[in-house]
C-alpha cells in the first residue's frame, strides 16, 4: 500500500521516531546493486566507512541497537555489527522497544528480545503494548483468556481479559479485567481485577494503594497482603514508617505494619515529621508523639509541622517554638516568626525582627524592618537578606554584612539553590534587576524583570533565567558561574525548540516577533530572523543529509531552512510540500513532494528538484508501474516515467499482468 503522509501529521510522528534512534550507523542506498547497506553516521553528513554492504530491500534505521531490515519481502532483524538478530524470514517484524521486538508469521505474533530468543512463542493473534519491556498481554482466537509473559520468562496463564494496561512509572503492573488488578514482578496476581484504579505510595519498600468503585483506598505491600483495609477516602505519604488515613470525616494513623495506632478521632492532620504529627482536634492545634501516639501539646491557636525538630506555634497571638517535649525552647511571645533552621529562628518584636537561636538567646538584634527568609538558602549558606532603614542587604547568621543595605529589593533564587547548590539573588536597583552570585554583582541591573526557566533547568540542566526589558523577553545562560545573555530581550516570546534540543541535541530557542517565528541555535550561534510563519521538524530523507534542515512558511511558502548555517536553503517558493511515503522509502532519500500553482515535482531538502514542478499529476500502482519500480508522472494527457530509487526518467515500461 503506498501512502502519501501529510506533513502535519508527519512532523509529530517523526519526533518520535528519532527520539529513539540510538546507532552510530545511518542506511544508504547502492545505485549500482538497488540494495541497502549501512556506513557510519558523521554529523556533517559526509559519507562514512561502509560497515554493511548493500543487500537489504529497504531503507532501515536503528532503534534501540537493533534495525529491521528485509530481504525478498521478509523481514529479520540485525545489530549494529552486521550480525542477525533474527533471519529475514517473517512477515513482519516491528521496531525493537525497550530490548524487545514484535514479529508476525502468517497470523501469529510472538515476542523476541535482542539474542533473538522468542520470549512470547509465535502462537498468538493479538498482543498488546508492553511496559518498559516487561510485560505483555497476549491471547488465542480460540480463547477468551489471555496469557501475561514477563521479560524474565515468568508465564501467568488464563488472565480472563482481552487488555491489559502497564504502568511506566510504577514497579508493578495493572491488568484489566472489568476492574483494575496488580501482578507484581514475580509474576503473581497479587491483587484481583475489581478496583477502578492503582495508585502508588512509595516508602522503604514498594506499596499499592487500590481504589474501589466507592472510591475508597487502603495499602498492600508487594506481595498483596493486606496492610490498610479498603475503607479510607484518602491515604497520606510514608512517613517515618507511619502512614495517614481519612475516613471521611477524622484523621488517625496505621504504622507501616498495617496495625492502626491511632484510630481516626482528628478533626485534621498531617504526615509524621521529626517524630511528631501536627492534628487538629476541636479547634486546637498539637502534635502527636511517634512513640506512644499520645499529645505532647494540644492547646495552640495554630501550629505548623517541626522543622529541624522544632514546632512554630502560635497562642493568644503570640508566636514561639517548642521542642519535641512540648516545652518552649524560644518564647512564645513574638509578633511573627520564620522556621528553624541551623538552629535559628527569625522572629519579630516591636515591628523589628532579629533571630533567636534554640536556646532563647538573641544572636542577631531587633532591627531590621523586613526579611527574605528562605530556610533552605539560610540552612545552606548562613545568611539571609534583611531590610534596614529602608534599604535591602545580605547578613550572614554572625550578623555580618555580607552585602551592604543599598538594594530596592532581594529575591532569593532558590533554584539555584536546589539544582546547583549555587548562592545566587535576585538584586533591584535604581529600579532595574540584575543578579548576585556569592555576594557579587555578576549582572548590571538591567532589567525590568527576571525570572527563573524551570522548563530548560528542571529538565535539561541549562542554569538560565528569562529576562525582560520594556515588552520584550530574552535568556540567560550560566556557564559556571558567568551568565551569558544569548537572546537580547527584545523579542514577544521565546521558549525551548524541543525538537531540535532532543532530536539533534543542540540548544534552540524560538525567537516569536509580530506572529512569526525563528530559531537561535546556540551550540552553532546562528539565528534565523523571526520572520516565518511555521517552522517545521524535518524527517532525515536518507542518503541526502538533512543534518539542520527544516520545513519553513514565509509569506504562505513553503521551502527549507538550515537552522545550523541561520540561512533558508533555497528560496521558499512552494504552495505545498509534503513528504511523500514511499518516495523517502525508495528513491535515494528525496521524498518531497512540491507544488507550485497545480503543478507537482519531487524535491529535496537541499532544495534540489530531483524531478521538475510541471506535473499534473504523480501516480503509484498503475497498470505499466509493477511494483517498487516505477512510477509515473503526469503532463496535460501525457505520462513520463521515473525510476523509484534514482527519480531518473525512464522508457515506458511494458504493462504487468
Amino acid at each position: 500500500m503506498i501512502r502519501n503522509i501529510l506533513l502535519p501529521a508527519l512532523l509529530f510522528c517523526c519526533f518520535g521516531l528519532f527520539a529513539q534512534q540510538s546507532s552510530s550507523l545511518r542506511c544508504f542506498y547502492d545505485k549500482t546493486t538497488y540494495k541497502y547497506g549501512f556506513r557510519e553516521r558523521r554529523p556533517n553528513g559526509k559519507d562514512g566507512k561502509v560497515i554493511i554492504a548493500p543487500q537489504f530491500d529497504q531503507y532501515a534505521i536503528f532503534y534501540g541497537g537493533v534495525a529491521q531490515v528485509i530481504v525478498g519481502g521478509k523481514y529479520g532483524y540485525l545489530d549494529s555489527t552486521g550480525s542477525y538478530i533474527l533471519p529475514c524470514e517473517y512477515d513482519k517484524a516491528y521496531d525493537f522497544e525497550n530490548g524487545i521486538g514484535k514479529v508476525q508469521k502468517g497470523d501469529f505474533y510472538g515476542i523476541v528480545d535482542k539474542t533473538g530468543k522468542f520470549i512470547v512463542p509465535l502462537e498468538y493473534q493479538y498482543i498488546s503494548d508492553y511496559c518498559k519491556g516487561k510485560i505483555m498481554f497476549c491471547t488465542k482466537a480460540e480463547s477468551n483468556k489471555g496469557d501475561i509473559f514477563l521479560a524474565d520468562g515468568t508465564q501467568i496463564h488464563g488472565i480472563e481479559s482481552n487488555s491489559s494496561k502497564g504502568l511506566d512509572t510504577y514497579p508493578f503492573f495493572m491488568v484489566y479485567n472489568g476492574g483494575f488488578g496488580v501482578v507484581n514482578e514475580k509474576g503473581k496476581l497479587v491483587l484481583p481485577m475489581k478496583y477502578t484504579n492503582i495508585e502508588y505510595v512509595r516508602g522503604k519498600n514498594d506499596y499499592f494503594v487500590p481504589v474501589d468503585a466507592y472510591r475508597k483506598r487502603g495499602l498492600y505491600d508487594w506481595e498483596g497482603n493486606e496492610l490498610i483495609p479498603v475503607i479510607y477516602e484518602k491515604i497520606g505519604e510514608i512517613r517515618q514508617n507511619h502512614i495517614m488515613v481519612f475516613d471521611g470525616s477524622k484523621f488517625g494513623f496505621y504504622n507501616i505494619s498495617g496495625k492502626e495506632v491511632v484510630p481516626p478521632k482528628y478533626d485534621y492532620a498531617e504526615d509524621f515529621a521529626g517524630n511528631v504529627a501536627l492534628f487538629r482536634d476541636n479547634g486546637k492545634w498539637g502534635y502527636l508523639d511517634s512513640e506512644s501516639y499520645q499529645p505532647i501539646a494540644q492547646d495552640f491557636d495554630r501550629a505548623w509541622s517541626f522543622s529541624d525538630f522544632r514546632g512554630r506555634v502560635l497562642k493568644d497571638g503570640k508566636y514561639g517554638f517548642i521542642n519535641r517535649n512540648g516545652n518552649p525552647i524560644i518564647p512564645i511571645e513574638y509578633e511573627d516568626a520564620y522556621d528553624v533552621s541551623n538552629s535559628v529562628a527569625w522572629v519579630k518584636q516591636n515591628g523589628k525582627w532579629g533571630a533567636m537561636n534554640d536556646e532563647g538567646a538573641n544572636v542577631t538584634p531587633f532591627c531590621y524592618e523586613d526579611i527574605r527568609s528562605n530556610i533552605w538558602y539560610f540552612l545552606d549558606f548562613e545568611k539571609t537578606c534583611v531590610k534596614k532603614d529602608g534599604k535591602w542587604g545580605i547578613i550572614n547568621i554572625e550578623n555580618k554584612i555580607e552585602n551592604a543595605f543599598k538594594y530596592d529589593d532581594l529575591v532569593h533564587d532558590t533554584f539555584a539553590l536546589s539544582y546547583e547548590g549555587f548562592d545566587r539573588v535576585f538584586y533591584k536597583l535604581n529600579n532595574k534587576w540584575g543578579i548576585l552570585n556569592n555576594g557579587k554583582e555578576i549582572t548590571k541591573p538591567m532589567y525590568d524583570k527576571i525570572v527563573v526557566n524551570e522548563v530548560l533547568w528542571y529538565e535539561f540542566g541549562y542554569p538560565s533565567y528569562g529576562i525582560q526589558t520594556g515588552n520584550g523577553h530574552g535568556l540567560i545562560i550560566f556557564k559556571g558561574n558567568k551568565p551569558v545573555e544569548i537572546v537580547s530581550p527584545i523579542y514577544d516570546s521565546v521558549s525551548l525548540n524541543y525538537h531540535i534540543y532532543e532530536v539533534q541535541g543542540e540548544l534552540a530557542i524560538n525567537l516569536y516577533q509580530k506572529g512569526k517565528i525563528g530559531i537561535y541555535n546556540y551550540e552553532k550561534n546562528k539565528t534565523l530572523k523571526p520572520e516565518y510563519d511555521k517552522i517545521f521538524f524535518l524527517e532525515d530523507p536518507g542518503e541526502i543529509s538533512s543534518y539542520g534542515k527544516y520545513i519553513a512558511i514565509k509569506n504562505g511558502k513553503y521551502g527549507f531552512v538550515d537552522i545550523f548555517k541561520g540561512t533558508e536553503v533555497a528560496e521558499l517558493k512552494y504552495d505545498t510540500l509534503y513528504l511523500d511515503y514511499q518516495l523517502y522509502e525508495t528513491s535515494y532519500g528525496a521524498g518531497y513532494v512540491v507544488e507550485i500553482d497545480g503543478k507537482k515535482g519531487v524535491a529535496n531538502c537541499n532544495g534540489k528538484e530531483i524531478i521538475p514542478v510541471e506535473y499534473d499529476e504523480i501516480q503509484y500502482n498503475c497498470p505499466k508501474c509493477g511494483e517498487d519500480s516505477y512510477f509515473r508522472c503526469r503532463k496535460g494527457d501525457t505520462w513520463e516515467y521515473f525510476y523509484y530509487y534514482s527519480l531518473k526518467k525512464a522508457a515506458e515500461p511494458e504493462e504487468q499482468e
